[in-house]
C-alpha cells in the first residue's frame, strides 16, 4: 500500500503524503506515486488539487533507505533526479 493516498471531495481532489512518522521523507517509489496522482488529479475535473502532509513535518526530502544504490552520476539522474523532475512537470 503507498502512502502517497489521493481523495476527492466536491470539486477538491487531495493528495497527502502518510509518511508523519518518516518526517514525511519520501523515496524514489513514493516520487513516482506522488507524480502519478498529480497527474490523474490533473486529468480529472478537480477544480483545486491540495497537497498535504501528516505527521509534524511537511516533506524533509528524499528518503534513500529504501533506494537502489546509484553505481555513477548517470545512473544517479535517472535513479534519483528524474523521478523528482517528474514530479515537478506533473504539477505544471
Amino acid at each position: 500500500m503507498s502512502d502517497i493516498k489521493s481523495t476527492r471531495e466536491a470539486d477538491v481532489a487531495t493528495i497527502t503524503i502518510d509518511r508523519g512518522g518518516e518526517g514525511g521523507k519520501v523515496t524514489v517509489d513514493q516520487l513516482r506515486d506522488l507524480t502519478s496522482a498529480f497527474r490523474a488529479a490533473g486529468a480529472s475535473d478537480a477544480k483545486l488539487i491540495a497537497l498535504r502532509s501528516t505527521g509534524n513535518d511537511f516533506c524533509r526530502g528524499r528518503d534513500p533507505r529504501r533506494d537502489q544504490p546509484s553505481p555513477h552520476a548517470l545512473a544517479m539522474r535517472e535513479n534519483v533526479v528524474k523521478p523528482i523532475l517528474d514530479v515537478y512537470d506533473a504539477i505544471s
